[in-house]
Order: C-alpha cells, then structure tokens, then sequence
C-alpha cells in the first residue's frame, strides 16, 4: 500500500464571506439581498421568519400580521413605512393574537401601528399550555422598536394586553394616545395564570387614561419578580401606574421617569394608585419591591394629581410595604398621597410628599411643601 501524501487544509472564507471581503458594497449587497430575500409586503405569505412592510390598508396589514403570528414560534419583522418613512403605516382595526413564544421586531420610531378598534391592539397571553408549571413550555418571548398610536381607537382599547408567561420582554416600545373612556396603554392581566420574569425596559407610554395597569384577571394574581421600566407622560386626569383588582407584585422592581400635567381644577389621578375602592379595598398590594419613581408636576398651579392614592374607602388593605428606593416627587404642590386610608412601608429617600417621609428621611434644606 502506498503511502498517502498529508495535504495541508487551506485557511478560506466560505463562498458568502468571500463576497463580502472582496466584493465591497457589492459584496454586502449580494449578502442582504440574499437575507432579505424573503421580505414581503403585507398582503404576501408568509414562512418560519416573516418581513412585513405596511400598506396602511388595516384589511391587508391586520390580517398580514395576524397570518404570520398563526404560528406561536413565528419571528416577525415589522418594516418602517417606505421611501423618507413618511408613508403609510401599519393599520390595524382588530385585535391581533400573538402566541406567547412568538417575538414582534420593527424598526424603531420608523415602525408605527395605527390601531383603530377596541379591546387590544396586541392580545400576548399563554391560554394554551398548562398551568405556568412547565417553564419550558411556558417561556415566553418579546416585543420591542415599534409605536403603537391609538389615536383612532374606541373606548376601552389598549396597546398592549399581555400575561400568564414567563420571561416576557418589552423592548424600546412606545405606546401613547388611548386616551378613551377605560383605555389602557399597557395591560398586564392574568387570565390563565401567573406571570414572572418579566423585563420592561424603556416603555414610554404617553396620553393614556390610564398608562400601566397591572390587574388579577380570571388567572392568578401574582407578579413576582418582575423589573418594570417606565417612561410616563400624563396628561390632567390620567393614572400613571395602577395596580388593582387583587393583583400582588412582589421581589421585583419599579421604575417610573416622567411627567405628570396639572389642571385648573382638581383631580383625583396619581402617579401610583393602589387597590380598587370600597369598604374593604381589594388587596391589591405592592410588596419588598425596589422602588426607584423620580417625577414632576408641570404647568405650577395646585390642581396636581396625587403622589401615591389607596383605593381602600376606610379598609386600609390595599398597601405598600417593606419596600425600599427613591420617591421623588419634583415641583410642588403635589395633592399629597392619602396613605392614612392605605398601609405604607418604605425605607430610603422619600421627599415632596410629607404624608410618606418622616421628617429624618428629608434630604437636608428640604422645605415640605405646605408648610
């Protein structure tokens, strides 16, 4: 037997990379035609990773999204309105399923939803696949770069309506003007089961009747270790972030930036609103939370709205507690919190409302407002 000859490997980009190295602005042409060479406008099909673009038709956009989602494992891309951007945007006129796996990218502020109906623009729920017990099964997946405009939606519309799942993910997300009678930016709701894990990063939610609401549905009331980020800015008589119907967050954290316009008359509104009203109140509660809210009051007259409202009518058992942070409410007046009909714990830098920080907890200089 002859002896066989050892040949050295040579050391070659594979034919896609070679292109790219060599061939420059043409190279890289050839590479993204080839990666976008699935992308189809609205009214196309659709396979495993769908490119939509809008036709500002909510006929063909909602029903283009919604065959895209019919997968729960589906990633679908979002485009900006074509040519300068100031084309059409994506029209939808019903409310769009998204499986709990499923992920929605766009491209930005370039990528805009145009909702026009009621009930939720996006409705993101685990309905299907168990009891919350298998996190495999009910590991969830993201939203994020896009603008949801409710503009022309109905009365009780929301952005988003999403829970029951773990590890959901909201990313760069702009949700504003739902602005009808018990309309919702963002709708965190248990129907099914429990929601954990999950991460809000950067949501600007703006002109909303009320811009976050986290509530027990027909599911479990628990959020737990939930880290929620929000950019907030409340026109007169609109709620910042309520948390009601029995709905218990805990071992997570809240975060709140924005701004919160007076009127020229009085408003029961707040920042925070905790628990429905009633005799009893709800239980609603907010437990052994980092709590990180630093907001002011525009427009300097005293029609501000609360800092921290309970729903608790002479109850007291909606609350917050062995919670710790930063609660800075910036400008005065505020409309105080009314936390003798709630129960409050906090331990860290409270100021600019004298009915949640002792006197110890006033950074030094500090003149209460009221007084």
């Amino acid at each position: 037997m002859s002896a066989q000859k050892y040949v050295e490997p040579t050391n070659q980009p594979n034919p896609a990379r070679r292109a790219l190295l060599t061939g420059g602005a043409v190279g890289l042409a050839a590479i993204a035609g080839a990666t976008l060479a699935d992308a189809q406008s609205a009214s196309a099909g659709t396979s495993n990773l769908t490119y939509i673009t809008p036709t500002g038709n909510p006929a063909t956009d909602t029903q283009a999204i919604q065959n895209a989602l019919s997968n729960a494992n589906q990633i679908v891309f979002l485009g900006p309105a074509p040519g300068d951007s100031s084309g059409p945007a994506f029209a939808v006129n019903s409310t769009i399923e998204v499986g709990h796996k499923a992920s929605i990218f766009g491209c930005g502020a370039l990528t805009r939803i145009n909702y026009s109906g009621t009930g939720a623009c996006f409705h993101w729920h685990d309905l299907t696949s168990g009891d919350g017990s298998n996190r495999a099964a009910n590991s969830c997946g993201a939203i994020r770069d896009l603008v949801i405009d409710g503009t022309n939606a109905g009365s009780s519309a929301y952005g988003i309506n999403m829970g029951d799942g773990w590890g959901y993910r909201l990313d760069h997300v702009f949700i504003e003007n739902f602005t009808g009678t018990n309309s919702i930016g963002l709708y965190l709701n248990n129907q099914n089961y429990f929601t954990e894990k999950l991460v809000a990063t950067a949501v600007t939610v703006r002109n909303c009747t009320t811009h976050v609401r986290l509530t027990q549905g027909s599911g479990d009331n628990s959020f737990e270790y939930n880290d929620l980020a929000f950019y907030l800015a409340a026109q007169p008589g609109q709620d910042g972030f309520v948390i009601d119907s029995g709905a218990y967050m805990a071992g997570g954290s809240l975060f709140i930036r924005g701004n919160f316009y007076t009127a020229s008359t009085a408003m029961t509104s707040a920042v925070l609103r905790v628990g429905n009203s009633g005799t009893q109140g709800d239980t609603s509660n907010i437990n052994s939370c980092l709590l990180d809210v630093v907001v002011e009051s525009n427009l300097g007259n005293t029609n501000a709205p609360y800092t921290v409202y309970f729903g608790n009518g002479t109850g007291g058992n909606n609350y917050i507690k062995n919670c710790t942070g930063f609660l800075a409410f910036r400008d005065t007046p505020w409309r105080l919190s009314n936390v003798t009909t709630g129960q409050f714990t906090f331990t860290g830098i409270c100021y600019g409302d004298t009915k949640l920080a002792s006197a110890a907890q006033l950074p030094a200089g500090w003149v209460p407002p009221g007084t």
